[in-house]
């Protein structure tokens, strides 16, 4: 045999997607928000899937007759994922993403247009100032649509 081990491998991938999923959550990584503002909230769940995964047969062992419970946890973080992805709950967006999707779309256009066109956007979501100053200077730049 090779050596290859698939619970270790099931592990690092669970462990690539909780990093991911945190340094999202962290700000530390923030280019992915403005190429899909739904795409990072699914990842911790997912992550942990693999994870789980990885040590399914000592879990069912553990659990004896409650072995199907397995399943359930499967099916809980499965639905957390989804949902994670598909529409994320207000309290998984860090604070500087809520504060930008309450703004109007016009101003949320316009920042958008502003990180697509190469702007160092990333200077002006570092501190809450920061993003308080983009936004100002976001709604000033738009001429606000008419009803």
């Amino acid at each position: 045999m090779s050596g290859f081990s698939l619970p270790i491998l099931l592990q690092l991938f669970g462990a690539l997607f909780i990093v991911m999923g945190l340094a999202g959550h962290l700000g530390l990584y923030k280019a992915w928000y403005w190429n899909s503002p739904t795409r990072i909230y699914g990842y911790i769940p997912f992550g942990l899937i693999f994870i789980v995964s990885s040590f399914e047969a000592e879990i069912r062992t553990q659990l004896g007759q409650l072995g199907w419970l397995v399943i359930a946890i499967y099916v809980v973080l499965f639905g957390l994922g989804i949902w994670g992805f598909v529409k994320p709950p207000l309290f998984l967006k860090p604070g500087w993403i809520r504060l930008i999707e309450t703004q109007p779309k016009y101003v949320y256009d316009v920042m958008k247009q502003d990180v697509k066109s190469g702007i160092n956007w990333r200077a002006r979501v570092a501190s809450p100032e920061a993003l308080a100053e983009w936004i100002k200077v976001s709604r000033r730049r738009t001429v606000k649509p008419t009803k």
